[in-house]
């Protein structure tokens, strides 16, 4: 182009977002066009219309970008000579170059840098919006990024991330919209610089990062995208600063007291709070001497919600990659104690459980047993599994008690969801009581194993099935994967050269229910404990194993079992079913185990064909193939049948009771719970 026309640098980005929504509605309409005319017998293909979406794109991007370079020009200080009049006119190409793009970032971070700390309230909220715009139109430039962010961009976006956040939760409609464009921006320069696709001076990025900056940056990605749009490593910084923080920002929650009757007077029951409480820096209160109850209330949903440490890991526990470097490495073990306590919860009557982002970290790091990722993951289980033994020898005071009876219920069923992933390495490990035997070792087959030890093992079961449903959940996955060493080792031939797995999982299975026994569930809570293991077991036993066929090593088998195993139970447990919504009410005594053990080991028998139910099917079989049986007669024909099992399949059998009694005799010495019935 070679002439001039005048554009106004709002109508320019009006423009643009029309045609970035355009864009968006045609690429979203085409399917459905598509259908509607071959409901017609037409021959319309969609070509034309994916065609015009593309040139769509096209259109609005750099639109955006002669926006804001003419936004830059309008709003730049104006310089001339002595007794010259001020220069009125600025170019805007109309093609738009990197080099275009490098200079528009670099005057972007040089004017921004000037007004972001006027006195001038103005000036400040101009600057901001000048900012949220910028991120806007160059979210997908890696020339603007890259200059803006090395001319001090990511001071920039934290200091106005501190000014929004100092005006109070939740902001306005505008400065949420400002956040998360910030935080797009933020994600963009992270994932490019990460891919090499610009390159950032040493500390560029290291104010989004900071420490003493937590509180404004995590507030700003509670608005951005999802986790697995940042860059893992600088993700992995993130998160691992918001947990120093959270330290030194200690206690995370308010503490509640209850009421009582003091002197002559009834003091009412209320959160505790100091001066210096970190919610206390962005405008919320819920100390019961100066708020009422409900103000508290809605305080307390505030502290939660805005929460920057919660918002991290959110974002973490959306990118596997951040996730294993957060639980791996130096600081590994620290980071995964730092996930594993108590306190990822507010104290008091109305329960709030604030562990979700923790548990989807533990997740997120452990779950890819894969050739590519599988010594990582298994690193951070294992740390997991030292976190759990940790924190069971813990001791604390009443207080501490008080205000935190138990591990909150999403970090206990995402440690769960961990155990039943690892569930063969715990098989494998039973035979080591050596508590200094924990780590990750190198399979013949390539493949990645968590090898530890019987103390940790237990240590890390007593942390976490304190709540029910991730006790029955993790009950029910070692009883289906019991099924499976059954079914394995009823079909070949014994090995004296390699440890029987059967003895394993029914040692694993009597470690599981020692600590299960321990616990003091209420009447409600054992009913969802034992329907949220009949859930998994069955899951487990006609789903999961029958979608994985059976070939190959044992161990690789099972270790795909366990995988399939823990993604199903992820499922299950989140969201949780109440406890008050539980199908099943059958009382479940300790002195049950060792004989119910016979039902998942005959199961194995009956998948794999050794040992076939009677025709026709019996009524303890139900429809889908799993042995049920429920009352007092299909009790005795289950037992009849079962005598009846050849000598070598009994002896079979025999290795899961000997692995169940040689653990309960370790970890439950003369309890009669656990005494096999006569």
């Amino acid at each position: 182009m070679t002439e001039y026309v005048s554009v106004n640098p709002e109508r320019l980005r009006d423009l643009a977002r029309k045609l970035q929504s355009a864009a968006s509605i045609v690429r979203e309409k085409t399917p459905t066009i598509v259908n509607g005319l071959d409901g017609w017998d037409a021959t319309f293909s969609g070509a034309k219309l994916t065609a015009l979406a593309d040139w769509l794109d096209d259109q609005w991007r750099p639109m955006f970008d002669r926006a804001d370079l003419a936004a830059t020009a309008a709003n730049q200080t104006r310089v001339s000579a002595s007794g010259s009049p001020p220069q009125t006119m600025f170019q805007v190409p109309y093609e738009i170059t990197e080099q275009d793009m490098a200079n528009e970032g670099m005057r972007d971070a040089i004017g921004l840098r000037q007004r972001m700390n006027s006195e001038d309230p103005a000036i400040r909220d101009a600057a901001q919006r000048e900012a949220a715009e910028a991120m806007e139109a160059h979210a997908d430039d890696p020339a603007y990024l890259q200059a803006f962010f090395n001319g001090g961009g990511a001071e920039i976006i934290t200091t106005m991330n501190r000014q929004i956040v100092e005006q109070g939760v939740p902001p306005s409609e505008q400065n949420q919209n400002r956040l998360r464009l910030f935080s797009n921006g933020v994600a963009a320069v992270s994932r490019f610089s990460e891919a090499n696709q610009i390159t950032l001076t040493q500390g560029a990025l290291d104010p989004l990062s900071s420490v003493d900056n937590t509180l404004q940056n995590g507030i700003m990605m509670q608005y951005g995208p999802g986790g697995d749009q940042y860059g893992s490593t600088f993700l992995r910084t993130v998160a691992d600063s918001a947990l120093e923080w959270r330290e030194r920002n200690d206690p995370p929650r308010p503490s509640y007291s209850e009421g009582g009757v003091v002197g002559t007077g009834y003091v009412p029951s209320g959160w505790v709070q100091n001066d210096d409480d970190w919610w206390r820096r962005i405008g919320i209160d819920v100390s019961y001497l100066t708020v009422g109850r409900d103000d508290a209330n809605r305080g307390i949903d505030l502290i939660q919600q805005f929460d920057p440490v919660n918002s991290i890991l959110t974002r973490t526990g959306q990118n596997p990659e951040a996730s294993r470097l957060l639980l791996t490495g130096d600081d590994g073990l620290q980071n995964a104690q730092r996930l594993v306590d108590y306190d990822w919860q507010t104290p008091g009557d109305l329960g709030h459980d604030d562990s979700a982002p923790a548990a989807s970290v533990l997740i997120a790091a452990t779950q890819d047993r894969g050739p590519e990722q599988g010594e990582q993951s298994a690193q951070a289980a294992a740390n997991v599994f030292q976190a759990g033994y940790d924190l069971s020898r813990r001791e604390r005071g009443d207080y501490d008690k008080e205000q935190y009876p138990e591990l909150p219920s999403s970090l206990a069923e995402a440690m769960a969801v961990v155990g039943t992933t690892y569930a063969p390495d715990m098989a494998a490990s039973t035979g080591q009581p050596n508590v200094d035997i924990h780590g990750v070792v190198r399979n013949p087959d390539g493949t990645y194993s968590l090898q530890s030890n019987t103390a940790v093992m237990n240590g890390f079961m007593k942390a976490f099935m304190t709540d029910p449903e991730a006790a029955g959940a993790f009950r029910g996955a070692i009883q289906g994967q019991l099924t499976a060493a059954a079914r394995i080792v009823s079909t070949q031939p014994p090995d004296p050269d390699v440890p029987d797995i059967l003895t394993q999982y029914g040692y694993l299975n009597g470690m599981v229910s020692v600590v299960f026994a321990d616990q003091r569930f209420t009447e409600a809570e054992a009913r969802d404990a034992q329907n949220k293991q009949n859930q998994i077991y069955f899951e487990v036993t006609k789903d999961v194993l029958e979608a994985i066929p059976l070939g190959g090593e044992a161990a690789e088998f099972l270790r795909s079992l366990a995988t399939a195993a823990g993604g199903s139970q992820k499922e299950n447990l989140f969201p949780t079913d109440n406890a008050d919504n539980v199908a099943n009410d059958t009382q479940y005594t300790m002195l049950q185990d060792l004989a119910d053990m016979r039902l998942f080991v005959a199961q194995g028998f009956v998948n794999s064909g050794a040992y076939p139910v009677p025709e026709p099917r019996p009524s303890w079989v139900g429809p889908d193939g799993v042995i049920a049986p429920v009352t007092e007669q299909d009790k005795l024909e289950f037992d009849r049948w079962w005598s009846s099992l050849p000598r070598e399949m009994q002896q079979i059998a025999d290795d899961a009771n000997q692995g169940f009694t040689d653990a309960t005799g370790e970890f439950a010495p003369d309890d009669d719970r656990f005494t096999p019935p006569e």
